[in-house]
């Protein structure tokens, strides 16, 4: 089977991935989580544009030397779609959840990350979930604000800025041959599911899928839907379906 990337969002690591690389290994694909650079276990500089993550991307994935799935959550979904339009040689499909064409940020939340200030990532983190949850995600507001208050110096503000900065997606995703799935938490207040209509209606080839009971942070709060969906998807990809 083939091999999965995944790539976080802003100021997290590749943790978020824990519940979509269980699934996909036990459907026999090979998921590798990553870290950009200055973030979880990674060395290096954060970026402050998804261009500057999609070019270690790029590198990382000519390093492994085969075409790869790529998944990519908020910051990271802007990440794999401008490493697929960039290199599609080296991608089999695009994955790209909690996303929107446009993606500012709040005026206070940039200031205050760019001021050094982690005690807006309580705020920040409550943001990313839903208002009210279907079930009871045993992934907490409390974890992702562990995640967030852990950065290191500067990564906060410098992928705050490539997000708030990033011209549009619709552009970009209209340059992609590959295959596009957008997974969409319809509580999401940060990446509202309408404002990735325009990426849809762009790309070439795009599946949209809406996730009931779910905030941004899609991947922790409503897994197996999550994975149901990535699972559906990547196998139709391989098999030449999508």
């Amino acid at each position: 089977m083939s091999t999965v990337v995944l790539v976080h969002g802003a100021a997290m690591d590749g943790s978020v991935w824990t519940y979509q690389a269980t699934a996909l290994a036990d459907a026999g694909f090979t998921p590798i989580a990553v870290d950009l650079p200055g973030h979880g276990g990674s060395e290096g500089e954060p970026s402050a544009s998804a261009k500057g993550y999609a070019g270690w991307l790029l590198a990382y994935l000519a390093f492994l030397g085969e075409p790869v799935h790529l998944v990519g959550h908020s910051m990271g979904a802007l990440v794999v779609l401008e490493a697929a339009a960039a290199r599609p040689d080296l991608v089999r499909s695009v994955t790209m959840i909690g996303v929107s064409d446009r993606m500012p940020v709040n005026p206070d939340l940039l200031a205050a990350v760019a001021e050094g200030d982690v005690s807006f990532f309580a705020t920040m983190g409550s943001w990313m979930h839903a208002r009210e949850p279907i079930g009871t995600p045993a992934w907490t507001v409390a974890d992702t604000v562990r995640i967030l208050q852990s950065a290191a110096p500067g990564v906060a503000a410098a992928d705050l800025t490539a997000c708030n900065d990033y011209p549009g997606a619709a552009t970009v995703a209209s340059q992609v041959s590959r295959p596009i799935l957008l997974i969409l938490g319809e509580q999401d207040l940060m990446t509202k599911p309408s404002a990735a209509q325009p990426i849809a209606d762009a790309a070439p080839d795009a599946t949209t899928v809406l996730i009931e009971g779910a905030g941004h942070l899609i991947p922790v709060e409503c897994p197996d839907a999550v994975n149901e969906a990535i699972l559906t998807f990547l196998e139709k990809a391989d098999d030449g379906l999508v």
